[in-house]
């Protein structure tokens, strides 16, 4: 097998493997082309965009069951919330930590404490917060918010020269670059959202405007993770199971069974301002937003006729929602 040929098997693996679970988050679906061999490129395409959340049918009753004269969705009682059916083992982050009963329902001066769009908010406590931010959501179910996505770093691990990481680097960016920018629905599934899922959550009033800061618990999925489960997942979106966009291409295998693969997204933020008058969200002071690392730490995978071994390869990726 001549160096040509090696070349462009590790590209095509690092392309399909790898990087399918870094582009993905961008809701690119990639798809195998067989590589040109005499000019020694490995190509890289989307498809559909994958990752389609919200719409009006996410906020359904249950946001504001606790508050059946709240005509007009803009009241809420504060409660508990916890869905112990989304609490969904295959998302490592939602395992039970010290602080659930704890934090979960706030304190009990909250428990009857009413939330209101219009009286806007000025509190520390989560399920206070959460509660306004479902109602902001609810409000706002119709908005559309602007992705981007931008490689931070990649490599290649064990045995992937990093002659090759450069390669592909460019086309990863092009990609990237070509998957961002598109418009998405209201991030995650607002209603399902539990306060364990918040580290912290802050909200502001200066007497016009509620502007809330929340801080997610990170989260780590392997290669059938689930879109809106787990606290990120939940909370703005993850991507779909990059393991099933790998089987489904057809000159590419890996094995997912006997192999480690994970992708952790870390540093998961929501920033974002309403105005209180109306609870409409403030255009360009909105944002959702967290860094993806997928990791091979060993994988097996075969493209065309090429076996390869992947061990150690990972990537960074940032990735933005704003208003």
């Amino acid at each position: 097998m001549n160096n040509s040929k090696i070349t462009v098997s590790i590209i095509k693996s690092v392309t399909a493997i790898l990087c399918c679970a870094s582009l993905a988050i961008g809701a690119a679906k990639l798809t195998d082309k067989v590589c040109d061999t005499q000019k020694n490129i490995a190509a890289v395409s989307s498809g559909e965009a994958a990752h389609v959340s919200g719409g009006e049918d996410d906020f359904s009753s249950d946001i504001n069951s606790g508050d059946a004269s709240a005509a007009d969705g803009n009241t809420a009682d504060v409660s508990d919330g916890t869905d112990s059916s989304e609490q969904n083992g295959s998302q490592a982050s939602d395992s039970a930590s010290s602080d659930k009963n704890k934090n979960s329902s706030g304190s009990a001066e909250a428990t009857a404490k009413k939330i209101s769009l219009a009286d806007g908010l000025t509190s520390t406590d989560k399920a206070e917060v959460l509660k306004f931010y479902q109602l902001a959501a609810k409000k706002n179910a119709d908005k559309k918010v602007k992705k981007s996505l931008v490689l931070v770093s990649m490599e290649g691990g064990k045995g992937i020269s990093d002659s090759a990481i450069s390669f592909f680097e460019p086309i990863a960016k092009k990609a990237l670059e070509a998957n961002s920018n598109k418009e998405e629905a209201f991030p995650g599934k607002p209603a399902k959202i539990t306060a364990d899922d918040w580290l912290s959550a802050t909200a502001t009033n200066d007497g016009t405007y509620t502007t809330l800061n929340i801080k997610v618990k990170p989260q780590t999925d392997g290669p059938y993770g689930q879109e809106f489960e787990g606290s990120v997942g939940r909370s703005m979106g993850v991507l779909n199971g990059f393991g099933r966009a790998v089987d489904e291409m057809s000159m590419v295998s890996a094995d997912f069974k006997n192999g480690k693969v994970d992708i952790q997204y870390l540093n998961p933020v929501i920033k974002i301002k309403v105005k209180n008058a109306t609870g409409e969200l403030v255009k360009d002071a909105c944002e959702w937003s967290y860094r993806t690392h997928p990791t091979l730490y060993y994988l097996d995978a075969k493209v065309t006729v090429f076996n390869v071994h992947l061990e150690g390869a990972n990537g960074y990726i940032d990735y933005i929602l704003k208003y």
